[in-house]
């Protein structure tokens, strides 16, 4: 949708300009017809004033007082042109009455004429969202971002996630590369609101998303389709509205859980417990074992990894376990336990700010039923009204 590109400036004061003219034009109008009406009153009051002294018996002037009649009326619509007379005399000179509302409607005329007004217009729009095939490339993998391996794949996934499927092909999503989605992932974390969510659960590229429209494409704001809309129009685009693909759940489950354990001097290693979620378990025994740049005996540290679904089958492509371990640095002064207890709105949350304390955490995350297509309005006019620009 676009509307005309006037500033509420610019059409206040094309507004003002066109009711002043307006104005000026009736009043001329105006003085000339009622210059009209007073000559012709002459030419009535002259002929008045012929009949009276041409009458052929003054002894009976009384007999044909037609002169005086005329005089009386001419009084009545000299009263009423000068808008001078009582409202009990508006039947009696309907026809100057009649004239004079006529005229009084050139102003209101005239501006809604000239006038621009602010008018809606919808225009075909379709946006174009990546598929599997969407053409970035991994640079690790120098092959597309997610991708089927077919069997027998015998390829190395350094450098992404992998979900076998039942007939030992392989999906892959490579989880490095600036082309790549994950790394609009990590961009996009920094734009989440942590204050009040009412307002925006998270912004993108000056974009404020709203909770029902979490997760709507990229491109529906900053794709080719959006990008050649907007030339087209420029700043008399007011907004889009388009069936995208959006969150409708919560797709991540989180649970306290896991052991975690130091080897010094630079090494934590977590292990997971059996988590239940999304009406799956998913067994215990998981181990990640991750080196840091730091001395763990002084030092406090986290370490954060993820495992895709253990389970063979097209049905578990996306599923994933996420794990997240925290230990504290022997004297307690930066407590991650304590942190990542907190983020948990654990209650026991003072108790690991311990020196030495450990917390960890598992997540089962599967996205397979929470988006749904809903349509998804972008609002241009809302950065006017200093909330960036509106996706809900």
């Amino acid at each position: 949708m676009f509307e005309g590109t006037l500033s509420d400036t610019k059409f206040l004061v094309l507004t003002v300009g066109v009711t002043v003219g307006a104005t000026i034009i009736t009043l001329i109008v105006n003085s000339q017809i009622q210059s009209g009406l007073i000559r012709g009153l002459e030419n009535r009051l002259r002929k008045a004033g012929t009949e009276r002294y041409t009458i052929q018996d003054p002894a009976n002037e009384t007999e044909d007082d037609s002169w005086r009649m005329g005089i009386k009326s001419a009084e009545q619509d000299w009263r009423a042109i000068l808008n001078i007379n009582g409202w009990w005399e508006t039947n009696i000179n309907f026809r100057v009455l009649l004239i004079f509302s006529l005229c009084s409607w050139i102003t209101t005329t005239i501006v809604t004429l000239l006038t621009p007004t602010l008018a809606t217009k919808i225009v075909p729009y379709d946006v174009v969202f990546p598929d599997a095939n969407f053409g970035y490339y991994s640079e690790a993998l120098d092959r597309p971002c997610f991708g089927l391996c077919e069997a027998p794949c015998n390829a190395s996934f350094r450098s992404a996630y992998t979900w076998r499927l039942g007939n030992n092909s392989v999906f892959y999503a490579a989880n490095d590369g600036a082309s790549c989605p994950p790394t609009f992932m990590m961009r996009m974390a920094q734009g989440i609101n942590t204050g009040n969510i009412t307002d925006n659960v998270y912004s993108q590229a000056g974009v404020a998303v709203e909770r029902n429209a979490i997760g709507a494409p990229y491109t529906l704001f900053s794709g080719a389709a959006f990008r050649n809309i907007s030339n087209e129009y420029g700043h008399a685009l007011i907004g889009t509205t388009q069936c995208v693909p959006v969150m409708t759940k919560n797709p991540v489950r989180c649970q306290t859980g896991g052991n975690v354990t130091v080897t010094l001097p630079n090494t934590i290693t977590l292990t997971t417990d059996s988590i239940t979620a999304f009406g799956e378990v998913w067994p215990a025994g998981m181990v990640s074992a991750c080196g840091m740049g730091r001395d763990m005996s002084v030092d406090s540290g986290m370490a954060n990894d993820m495992w895709t679904a253990p389970w063979y089958g097209a049905e578990h492509i996306g599923k994933a376990l996420l794990g997240f371990s925290a230990v504290n640095d022997p004297a307690g002064q930066v407590p991650y336990a304590s942190y990542l207890a907190g983020a948990m709105n654990d209650p026991d949350e003072p108790k690991y700010r311990a020196g030495s304390s450990t917390y960890a955490v598992m997540c089962v995350v599967n996205p397979r039923s929470a988006f749904e297509y809903r349509s998804v309005t972008l609002d241009l006019r809302a950065l006017g009204k200093a909330k960036g620009s509106n996706l809900a």
